[in-house]
């Protein structure tokens, strides 16, 4: 089987599409942080802040369902002539998964750096969104849509695996999107909700960092290049316009 994996404007045309189409979507973002997981190389330093076994177990159970659109590292020339860490991360998730399409991992940050078409159409209707950085998201987002914010644990956050997944189980049904910013435990717990509820279940990953001025809180190298007040900006009138 020969895999597809679209590029960052594939990969936001299908998400896009689905959205408009109010296809039931459920995203997952799958990097190097969590090939490193999957195969123990960060056992180590992953284990002063969460549990690492039971997490390659989690992930790797969460890369089986096809119903989730998979999103992994997009290899480009130089990645793969050099076999670094980007093409050996697509390399094993695409093994691991065996799906037939993939998107660029990185699409939040390309619609959030470029036309922002879908982060919209994701704080549309009701929202949930689970953040280690709750104060500071109600403050943002709460002007802009209807959302409840959830906290979540700054680290450790796989501890509290069982009683986040109990909270989102007992409420999922009441949101249209339910997006999450909590590390690699928000994708396994995306896995377990689809057939909980008829919410979009998204990976939101760091991006929400970005919108609160906490670049410092995670690697975002991305971020020193751009400017973040016009894509925050673009952000809300968007937002405004969909009002």
């Amino acid at each position: 089987m020969n895999a597809v994996v679209m590029n960052q404007p594939q990969t936001c045309d299908y998400i896009y599409n689905h959205l408009i189409d109010q296809k039931r979507l459920m995203v997952l973002r799958f990097g190097d942080g969590e090939y490193l997981v999957m195969n123990g190389s960060t056992n180590e330093i992953l284990g002063k802040t969460e549990d690492p076994v039971m997490l390659n177990k989690l992930l790797s159970k969460t890369l089986m369902d096809k119903r989730i659109f998979l999103t992994v590292p997009y290899a480009k020339p130089h990645n793969i002539e050099n076999k670094d860490i980007w093409f050996q991360a697509q390399q094993y998730l695409i093994e691991q998964s065996g799906q037939e399409l993939y998107g660029c991992s990185n699409w939040n940050v390309f619609d959030f750096t470029n036309e922002c078409r879908i982060l919209p159409l994701l704080f549309n209707g009701k929202v949930l969104l689970w953040t280690a950085f709750a104060d500071q998201a109600e403050r943002f987002f709460s002007p802009l849509c209807n959302i409840t914010v959830f906290q979540s644990p700054e680290t450790k956050a796989s501890l509290e695996y069982g009683i986040t997944l109990k909270i989102c189980k007992d409420i999922a049904s009441y949101y249209d999107n339910i997006l999450f910013s909590i590390g690699p435990v928000g994708k396994v717990i995306i896995a377990d909700l689809v057939d909980h509820c008829t919410a979009n279940l998204i990976d939101f990953g760091s991006l929400v960092n970005a919108f609160l001025g906490l670049t410092d809180h995670w690697t975002m190298s991305w971020s020193q290049s751009t400017d973040l007040n016009q894509c925050i900006e673009r952000f809300r009138r968007a937002m405004y316009e969909r009002r």
